[in-house]
C-alpha cells in the first residue's frame, strides 16, 4: 500500500523528483510541473499503524523544513493505493495527487531540502507543529490562538506564558510599530507593556476563544480597529514564539546526515 499527499508550500524546487530518508523512513517528493497545482509526497506502508507512524514522521520532516526556511506549508492526504509494487521500487513511482495551490510560491530552491530544523524529542516536535500550523494559516484568529499555545506549551496553565513573556521581555526583539499600535489603539482596552502577556491573554486571546463574554473584550468580525491590533499582536507572538523555540529548545540548529539523507 502507498499513501500520496498533496503538499502546498511557499517554496518551489527545481528538481522534479526527490527520494529521501528521514529517521529511517523512505519518502518520495514529486514537484508539480504545473505552477497552479501542489507538489506531492508519498510513502509505502503495510499496516494502519505503520501508515500513521510514517505520516507523523513525514509531517515532522516537512514542518522542520518549513521552520528552518521560514516558509509556509500545508499537507493533505489525497490518495491511498494498493498495488504490487515493492517499496524498493519507490523511485519508479510516477503517479501523484495534486490539488489547486492555495499558498503563493515565494521562493525557488535549486537544492531541495538543503536545511531542516533538528527535531530530536517529542516536545520539540509538538512545538514545531503548533508554530508551523500558525504561520501557514492566513486566518488571524487561528494564528493568534496557535502562537499563544506555542508559548504556553508544554505547560497547561496559561499563566506560564505570561511569566515567560515578562521574564524574557528585555531579550525579545519586538517591532516598534506593534507596541505603538497597542498603545494608541484602544479597541481592546488600555495597554501597558509591563503586562503585555496579561493584556494578550485577557483582552485578545480570551476574546477570540469565547467571541463574546461578559466583563471582557468582544470580537467584532471585520472591524478595522480590532484588526489593526490583532495583526500587531500576531507579530508580537510570532517574535516571542521564535525566541522560545530557538533559545529554550535550540530549534535554530539544523539536522545532519544522521537524521536525513537522499537516495
Amino acid at each position: 500500500m502507498r499513501l500520496c499527499c498533496a503538499v502546498d508550500s511557499s517554496v518551489k524546487f527545481k528538481q522534479d523528483e526527490i527520494c529521501l530518508i528521514y529517521k529511517n523512513i523512505r519518502f518520495k517528493y514529486i514537484t508539480s510541473k504545473e505552477r497552479g497545482f501542489t507538489d506531492s509526497i508519498l510513502f509505502f506502508y503495510a499496516t494502519e499503524e505503520e501508515k500513521n507512524k510514517k505520516y507523523d514522521l513525514m509531517m515532522e520532516f516537512l514542518r522542520a523544513f518549513s521552520y528552518a526556511n521560514k516558509s509556509k506549508i500545508k499537507v493533505l492526504p489525497v490518495m491511498s493505493c494498493q498495488d504490487n509494487i515493492p517499496e524498493i521500487e519507490i523511485k519508479k513511482i510516477k503517479n501523484k495527487g495534486c490539488l489547486p495551490r492555495e499558498i503563493q510560491i515565494e521562493e525557488i530552491h535549486p537544492v531541495p531540502f538543503y536545511k531542516i530544523a533538528l527535531i530530536d524529542n517529542e516536545k520539540k516536535s509538538k512545538l514545531l507543529r503548533l508554530y508551523t500550523d500558525a504561520m501557514s494559516n492566513y486566518n488571524i484568529y487561528f494564528q493568534i490562538l496557535f502562537l499563544w499555545h506555542t508559548i504556553v506549551f508544554p505547560n497547561k496553565e496559561e499563566e506560564s506564558a505570561i511569566r515567560f513573556i515578562q521574564e524574557n521581555l528585555e531579550n525579545i526583539k519586538l517591532e516598534k510599530w506593534c507596541i505603538d499600535t497597542l498603545k494608541e489603539n484602544k479597541s481592546f482596552g488600555n495597554f501597558d507593556i509591563k503586562d503585555i502577556g496579561g493584556f494578550i491573554k485577557s483582552r485578545v486571546r480570551n476574546a477570540i476563544a469565547h467571541i463574546c463574554r461578559s466583563g471582557g473584550s468582544e470580537i467584532k468580525i471585520d472591524d478595522l480597529d480590532q484588526l489593526e491590533v490583532l495583526f500587531a499582536v500576531k507579530c508580537i507572538l510570532k517574535n516571542i514564539s521564535e525566541y522560545k523555540l530557538n533559545n529554550n529548545y535550540n530549534m535554530n540548529l539544523t539536522a545532519g546526515s544522521d537524521i536525513y539523507s537522499f537516495f
